[in-house]
């Protein structure tokens, strides 16, 4: 849960710059919102690899640093 919240709140930044990275995250809120946190770490880390390839790779090495 922890991870998807941060995706999402990372990606924010880029709402602006595009409207499918818009809808995208915000799917992945409704997702967030109804408990089904796989689901929306996946919507959001998809929709932020449109414009950083590798966020994914990135979100799991803070997530991991945050866990030691």
């Amino acid at each position: 849960a922890s991870m998807a919240e941060n995706a999402i709140v990372y990606g924010n930044r880029y709402r602006a710059l595009n409207k499918e990275i818009d809808n995208s995250l915000y799917r992945a809120e409704r997702y967030f919102f109804k408990g089904e946190y796989n689901d929306s770490l996946r919507e959001a880390i998809r929709s932020i690899n449109v414009v950083e390839p590798g966020i994914q790779d990135r979100l799991l090495a803070e997530y991991n640093k945050e866990e030691s």
